[in-house]
């Protein structure tokens, strides 16, 4: 259970509610995944600046990040997956196709190089 009474439970909350894990925020926010981890279990806390780029990410408010339902008890979050979370997603996809397309590439090469070995050994 996530504890919102905590600036670390509101971060996984607003993580989970954006469909994040912690090493797609970490990259996108450039801290390393273990930091982003003490953050969300309130070992540490994250400078101003992480801050806000980390409510930039979450699309939360920074204040609500720090206190709270406290700052606007109107505010809740939102669970539908981010835009940028959709264009991460679909960025891995080009990832993955393009991984896949490099291997092709890589075995039509060699069958390419294959096949003028055999044709150089017919012609001496």
């Amino acid at each position: 259970m996530v504890d919102q009474q905590t600036l670390g439970g509101r971060i996984g909350l607003s993580r989970n509610a954006r469909n994040l894990t912690t090493e797609q925020v970490a990259k996108r926010i450039g801290v390393k995944v273990s930091t982003l981890q003490n953050w969300e279990n309130d070992r540490s806390e994250p400078r101003p600046s992480k801050l806000q780029m980390l409510a930039g990410v979450l699309k939360v408010p920074v204040l609500w990040l720090l206190a709270g339902n406290n700052i606007d008890q109107d505010f809740e979050v939102d669970i539908d997956v981010s835009e940028t979370a959709d264009i991460a997603s679909k960025l891995e996809q080009l990832h993955h196709h393009h991984q896949q397309t490099a291997k092709i590439i890589f075995e039509l090469m060699s069958d390419i190089r294959r096949l003028q070995r055999d044709i150089d050994e017919d012609v001496v």
